[in-house]
C-alpha cells in the first residue's frame, strides 16, 4: 500500500513560566507545569532495518535538550526583568528566550531545538530525518501543535 511512515516519540517534564503584567489572567504568576511533547519524525529513507530512526536515539536526542536546558528549570522571557534578576540572584535554573512563555511560541521554538538535536544523531542528515510534527501539552487538555511546512 502507498503512503509514508512516520514514528512518534514522547518526552516529559517540569518546568516554570510566567506570562507576566502583560497577562490578564491566572497566567500572569510564577507556576510551574508537568510538559510533555510528541515529536513526529519522517526521513527520505530508512535504515537498514527499515526504521525512520530508532526509538533510542530519538528520546536520546530529545532528553539530552530537555534535561540539559529545561527540566525543574524556570522558562523566562528575556523582557521579563523583574523576574530573570530573581533568577539570577538566586542561581536557579533557567531557560531564558526572546518571547512570551506560552505553550504556542513554546511549540514552534522547540521544535526548532528538536531538529538541530535530530541533525547531530549519526547518519541523520545523510537519510533526510526530519521533524515533521510536534505537539506540546502544557497540562493534559490543553497543548499547542507545530507542523512542518513543506
Amino acid at each position: 500500500m502507498n503512503g509514508n511512515v512516520t514514528i512518534s516519540r514522547r518526552v516529559e517534564w517540569d518546568m516554570a513560566h510566567r506570562l507576566g503584567p502583560k497577562c490578564t489572567t491566572k497566567c500572569k504568576n510564577l507556576h510551574g507545569h508537568r510538559y510533555v511533547a510528541v515529536a513526529t519524525l519522517a526521513a527520505e529513507t530508512a535504515t537498514d532495518l527499515g526504521m525512520v530512526l530508532d526509538f533510542g536515539d530519538a528520546i536520546r536526542a530529545m532528553k539530552g535538550f530537555v534535561d540539559g536546558q529545561m527540566d525543574h528549570a524556570c522558562m523566562v522571557d528575556r523582557s521579563d526583568g523583574a523576574l530573570l534578576g530573581f533568577l539570577k540572584e538566586t542561581g536557579d535554573k533557567r531557560c531564558e528566550v526572546g518571547f512570551p512563555t506560552t505553550v504556542e511560541n513554546l511549540c514552534g521554538w522547540l521544535a526548532e531545538r528538536f531538529q538541530e538535536a535530530f541533525d547531530g544523531l549519526p547518519g541523520s542528515q545523510e537519510r533526510g530525518v526530519r521533524l515533521v510534527g510536534l505537539r506540546v501539552f502544557e497540562t493534559p487538555n490543553c497543548y499547542a501543535d507545530w507542523t512542518r511546512s513543506s
